[in-house]
């Protein structure tokens, strides 16, 4: 992709380009993140991106920008574009015959790891087998959000792998263990995001909550099977989600709309609708590393066994809700992200994410996920996750303890 340097009239320069058709400004917004996060900078130096709104107020005009060779209202100067050589283009009319035109929509299939098509989206053939050729799965959600499917190319071949694991379910002593290490992670994450949590101003005993849970997860040992466990772990959550909504700086239409705690199925106010989403998001990404690498995931170690339900995908996941999801939901909404005008009223008293709320949802999670993760110092959650998932694979192929993934004990960095 070719850029063309225009020099600004005074002190700056901007670098244009051109495309063929009309795009949402969120995609530019997209793509000029991932340059900026390209540039290294001097100290004296600052690079501003546009357009960088993307919404507009009722009545009211989007954003003004100069368009190439106008007059620099401070200093009167035109600008212009220069050559390679930094000198001012003198012809423009043969200049502006050779730009190219680019239309962002070209992505490099090897820079894709997943593709979400989310309602009724249509894919070719052809897309499909060239994506599957190339390893990148296409997971199908519909327009609320549920998650119906995917198309996966076939890379599952570990049947060894298969064996130790249904060896390790049939071990109930195995098992056990297991899955009293995935609920100890989860706790102790919950645990450490109160703990990151900005409190001042806010009347909340957060620290007795966290001296509660603790005392609840030394219990963890003697519980004696998963469903105690499941118990134990629905009791902290409890506690967790009640701080959780203390934490959300963010106003809302109505009462009905405040988080007041955990709801699904359906979530029935905007924080729920976002955390619902983004667990399903999460749940499909893990799901997708774990049949990569020949797990069974319809065998879980927490979750047992349920017809139609990938139990395995669900243990894993829960050691990232805090982490990844929690982290990402207060921050959109702390942020304004995300706000009350994403959300409208449904039926039977339901509030529903809009279609600008839904994409600016995918647009942040995206971001999220594969920017990099400050907080364990990782590329991103998805690189993360992958290899909690090869962890976990060795852990049960040499029958070694799991160590779930937590965020840092040496991290200063805070909620927002």
């Amino acid at each position: 992709m070719h850029g063309y340097i225009e020099f600004s009239g005074y002190r700056s320069y901007h670098v244009w380009l051109f495309l063929t058709e009309w795009i949402p400004v969120r995609f530019a917004n997209m793509f000029t993140d991932r340059i900026e996060e390209q540039i290294v900078l001097e100290d004296d130096l600052t690079v501003e991106c546009f357009p960088n709104k993307v919404r507009l107020k009722a009545g009211r005009f989007g954003q003004v920008l100069k368009i190439p060779c106008g007059i620099h209202v401070r200093s009167g100067r035109r600008s212009c574009f220069v050559d390679d050589d930094g000198e001012p283009v003198v012809d423009i009319d043969s200049f502006t015959e050779t730009i190219a035109h680019y239309s962002l929509a070209a992505i490099p299939v090897f820079q894709v790891d997943n593709i979400a098509v989310i309602g009724n989206v249509q894919v070719t053939t052809q897309a499909l087998y060239m994506l599957m050729q190339n390893g990148v799965d296409v997971s199908y959600f519909s327009r609320a959000g549920t998650y119906l499917g995917a198309s996966t190319a076939e890379s599952a071949r570990n049947i060894f792998l298969r064996f130790e694991q249904y060896r390790s379910f049939m071990d109930e002593e195995r098992r056990l263990e297991i899955a009293r290490t995935i609920v100890d992670g989860k706790i102790r994450n919950q645990i450490d995001l109160i703990r990151r949590g900005k409190w001042t101003g806010i009347d909340h005993d957060w620290h007795a909550d966290i001296d509660r849970m603790e005392q609840i997860r030394l219990t963890l040992s003697e519980r004696k099977t998963t469903q105690e466990l499941m118990g134990t772990e629905g009791v902290c959550s409890q506690i967790y989600f009640g701080a959780f909504g203390k934490m959300l700086k963010c106003s809302f239409r109505s009462d009905a709309h405040i988080f007041k705690g955990r709801n699904r199925r359906p979530p029935r106010n905007p924080v729920n609708i976002i955390l619902s989403l983004a667990y399903t998001f999460l749940t499909r990404e893990v799901c997708s590393i774990l049949e990569a690498e020949s797990f069974e995931p319809y065998l879980g170690f927490l979750h047992g066994i349920r017809y139609g339900r990938k139990s395995l995908a669900l243990d894993l996941v829960e050691e990232f809700r805090q982490p990844a999801v929690d982290r990402f939901v207060l921050t959109m909404f702390n942020r304004q992200m995300i706000s009350m005008y994403d959300f409208e009223d449904g039926e039977e008293n339901r509030v529903v994410l809009n279609e600008d709320g839904y994409r600016e949802f995918c647009y942040e999670y995206e971001r999220w996920m594969t920017g990099r993760n400050r907080v364990s110092g990782e590329s991103s959650f998805r690189s993360c996750m992958r290899k909690q998932v090869t962890a976990f694979r060795r852990s049960i192929q040499k029958r070694e303890p799991y160590s779930t993934y937590s965020m840092p004990s040496g991290s200063i960095e805070e909620v927002v």
